[in-house]
């Protein structure tokens, strides 16, 4: 049995929509847990499970002894939180099982023989859930065009080869250093050629109203000329006027 419901990742309302269907149905009366899907892994991760799975339904209460599968995998992942966890809500500690330590340590023993890790393993699982998912996909979603995908695949494919990734990659980055030095340069001069247009027009508009020469240089030059530094500016105390007085 699949439980099938639409989502988006980037809207948490959707995200938290998830939350709530699960958990209505793992606490709802119909037995969800007993006819929801059993994912299968590869036998080396099964001949695991089977190992130490006896052990951990054996400390799970009874109504949750379901979820001895998941813990077994929590527990290859070597999710620290998940004996926590368990302590919190269900009063069981796994840390306690001498019986259930030894069998984990010898499985890694194991694993570190064939010159693997738990990491490892944890990624088998992983690749294992994301093929089950393909395939779910596969037989419940259709699309109107069942090659939207494939342009892009192939173009993923290519930047994250290692044959070709790595030389994009510092294309790329000779680009934005070219971009940062060089081509920089090109927009600035086009910026500078503009505002010098418009500073032309804005002279001779000055010009044609007769603007004070004082004024015209501040605005069009920013600064004062020599020729007008005898320049006074008084600022009338009893009719607040102001008055521009001019040297001859």
């Amino acid at each position: 049995m699949f439980l099938l419901f639409g989502t988006i990742a980037n809207k948490k309302h959707s995200l938290n929509k998830v939350l709530e269907v699960l958990y209505s149905s793992l606490n709802s009366n119909n037995s969800f847990h007993k006819s929801a899907y059993k994912m299968h892994y590869s036998s080396e991760i099964e001949n695991y499970i089977f190992e130490i799975e006896d052990n951990v339904k054996s400390l799970l209460p009874k109504g949750k002894k379901y979820l001895s599968r998941w813990v077994c995998l929590k527990l290859f992942d070597e999710n620290s939180s998940i004996n926590s966890a368990l302590k919190s809500y269900l009063d069981i500690d796994l840390e306690d099982n001498l019986i259930l330590q030894e069998k984990l340590t010898k499985i890694k023993l194991d694993l570190k023989e064939r010159g693997l890790s738990l990491s490892s393993l944890r990624d088998d699982i992983v690749s294992s859930i994301i093929s089950k998912a393909e395939c779910v996909r596969k037989e419940t979603c259709t699309f109107a065009d069942s090659k939207y995908s494939i342009k892009n695949k192939k173009i993923d494919k290519i930047l994250t080869s290692k044959k070709f990734g790595i030389p994009i990659m510092l294309l790329f980055f000779g680009l934005i250093f070219w971009i940062t030095i060089v081509g920089a340069n090109y927009p600035s001069q086009v910026l500078s050629d503009l505002f010098g247009k418009v500073q032309v027009v804005l002279l001779d508009f000055l010009v044609n109203i007769n603007c004070p020469e004082f004024l015209t240089n501040i605005l069009i030059y920013r600064h004062v000329s020599n020729s007008n530094l005898g320049c006074i500016c008084y600022a009338s105390t009893y009719g607040n006027i102001l008055s521009f007085v001019y040297s001859s």
